[in-house]
């Protein structure tokens, strides 16, 4: 998906690909230098998308990557950041399951002289000291534009019910706090109901089923902290004899292409896109790392509203 970058400082660099001649590398180099990458769970459409990624920029630039899978658990990805320092790879990259939990090997890192990359979600920490930088979208954003579309989408009152992310993830947590922000400016839209759905369509599925069973008709609108969710309550919904789009708008985040059909199909108000694909900037960054070069400390991705108006156009960019 085309994306603009944006770095900390206020450097906005355009395209997917960051133009790093003075960072590039040789084959030759690249081919002596391990990657290890923590996924924190690699099941649901986004996160093998991610790790896809990686490993195909991996191998085109000629890193050997080292892969493991935390499968949902804190406790083995810790295990799994402290084997891959034990296998002594050169540079770690870890997407975190949650803020906290992972700092006995972020600590481990340093002291090793591994230089650690943060990826789509964040570990509480200090950038530049225990972890080189941090990488991903402005979730905050993206919770505050799903929230402004839903309002408008209701007429800026109404009920709405939320089905949150994976807990204790800061991209749940800054999703929610954006949404909460857009809310603050329509005080005649209720927030009915929240609960964790933890990026699982069968158990948003679930959750939305539940919410049905207790309001039915009162609920105006849901939102989805991610696209996968977003699919689960359109079964829900369409299951309860209702039309999801229509009855109960719903917006989510992602840029899944099943999401972006849905709102081609009337059955999703918008999507907020938020990228899987990390594996240039990613190798990008590590590059210029080699090359001794100073490191933004966090960089944003920059994502964008997908709605009726150029649903059509975006669904080729949608993964």
């Amino acid at each position: 998906m085309s994306k603009r970058l944006k770095m900390a400082g206020g450097l906005l660099l355009a395209g997917a690909v960051l133009c790093m001649n003075a960072a590039s590398v040789s084959a030759e180099e690249a081919k002596t230098v391990r990657v290890g990458f923590s996924q924190m769970d690699n099941n649901e459409a986004w996160r093998v998308c991610e790790t896809e990624d990686m490993q195909k920029i991996a191998k085109e630039r000629g890193f050997e990557l080292v892969f493991t899978d935390a499968q949902s658990q804190i406790s083995k990805q810790l295990s799994d950041i402290e084997d891959l320092i034990a296998q002594q790879v050169d540079y770690l990259v870890i997407a975190p399951k949650e803020t906290t939990g992972l700092e006995r090997g972020l600590e481990e890192a340093k002291e090793a002289g591994i230089p650690v990359i943060l990826i789509d979600r964040c570990h509480d920490g200090e950038a530049g000291e225990d972890y080189v930088t941090f990488i991903a979208s402005d979730f905050v954003y993206q919770g505050y534009e799903c929230g402004l579309a839903l309002a408008e989408a209701i007429g800026g009152a109404g009920n709405i019910a939320v089905i949150e992310g994976q807990p204790g993830g800061s991209d749940a947590i800054e999703r929610q706090e954006g949404f909460d922000k857009a809310m603050e400016e329509y005080p005649d839209i209720k927030i009915i109901a929240s609960q964790p759905g933890e990026y699982s369509r069968s158990k948003a599925q679930s959750v939305m089923e539940s919410y049905l069973q207790s309001y039915g008709d009162d609920i105006d609108a849901i939102f989805t902290h991610d696209d996968e969710m977003a699919q689960g309550a359109i079964t829900a919904i369409e299951a309860y004899g209702l039309k999801p789009g229509e009855d109960i708008k719903i917006a989510g985040i992602d840029g899944q292409k099943s999401a972006i059909q849905a709102i081609i199909d009337g059955k999703m108000t918008a999507v907020v896109t938020c990228s899987p694909h990390f594996g240039t900037i990613v190798f990008d960054t590590i590059e210029r790392i080699m090359a001794g070069e100073e490191i933004e400390t966090h960089i944003q991705l920059e994502d964008y509203v997908i709605d009726s108006s150029n649903a059509e156009a975006e669904l080729e960019n949608g993964f």
